[in-house]
């Protein structure tokens, strides 16, 4: 599946979709009694992964895309790659990866998960020649306000890491 790799060109049809990451992706939560109705009302337990796979199957269905959504809210780098049993079952032509804020507040180096986000991009690479895009450059808050100057730019440093070891694998 190597053909779309390094072009803007879509992957092949039937391929799978796979977004990753931590609650930037995630972006659910589980339904109960009291909370049902609103999220469905409201789009709450709608994330972009199910915007994306809505949008392909409404606008390019000769592709026949599936996009999974394998973030869990809380991530770091490390449980992505603890999650990668499931990536070897659904073998995906593209991961699209949101990580970092998470890795910045579990105080882990640069350096570390530098090396993580590089060791799941040649495993996938290794696996079905899959590639990762990065997605990154969310606004930060805490409790609803604006995330502190020093805090946003300290978590924009872990993407821009994550991003450059995208990069630096090909992704």
């Amino acid at each position: 599946m190597t053909e779309h790799r390094g072009t803007a060109m879509p992957p092949p049809p039937g391929s799978t979709i796979l977004c990753e990451g931590d609650s930037l992706t995630a972006f659910r939560v589980g339904p109960c009694l009291d909370t049902w109705a609103w999220q469905r009302m409201t789009g709450a337990a709608y994330g972009y992964p199910e915007r994306v796979g809505d949008w392909i199957f409404c606008h390019r269905p000769d592709l026949r895309l599936t996009v999974r959504n394998g973030a869990v809210g809380g991530s770091c780098m490390r449980d992505v790659l603890d999650r990668w049993p499931a990536v070897e079952t659904l073998k995906p032509a593209i991961v699209v990866l949101t990580i970092g804020t998470n890795d910045y507040n579990h105080r882990v180096s640069e350096p570390d998960m530098r090396g993580q986000v590089a060791e799941y991009c040649r495993r996938l690479d290794r696996l079905c020649g899959g590639r990762v895009v990065y997605l990154s450059r969310f606004r930060l808050s805490i409790g609803g306000a604006a995330c502190p100057e020093d805090r946003r730019l300290a978590a924009n440093a872990y993407a821009a890491v994550a991003g450059e070891a995208v990069r630096a694998a090909g992704g």
